[in-house]
């Protein structure tokens, strides 16, 4: 499955162990429009974008990698982005499996 936008945002919140009000709150969204972006039904502004990326304290950049749109999927050749690729996937891996133990 490709990491898009959405699902980046959802790993790095959660990875920051927030929750989605409370991401929405410091990034002055409402919550059922972060949970339509993080499901990848709506695309962000940049300025959503910036605010989330500030809120979640990563780089506005990272979300300019990951591309937009529901079918876009991380692609690049510089090994940075690569690594990081790979860590996301990671994320989701490990959290598909504490989801498993957990249900």
């Amino acid at each position: 499955m490709p990491v898009t936008v959405g699902r980046a945002i959802k790993i790095i919140r959660e990875a920051n162990n927030k929750s989605l009000g409370f991401l929405a709150s410091e990034a002055r969204i409402s919550t059922p429009y972060l949970s339509l972006v993080e499901a990848d039904k709506r695309t962000p502004s940049l300025d959503v974008i910036k605010r989330l990326s500030e809120a979640l304290n990563v780089p506005a950049d990272i979300f300019f990698l990951i591309g937009s749109g529901s079918n876009s999927s991380l692609n690049s050749s510089n090994d940075l982005t690569s690594r990081l690729i790979s860590m996301l996937n990671q994320m989701e891996v490990f959290e598909k499996r504490i989801q498993d133990a957990v249900g």
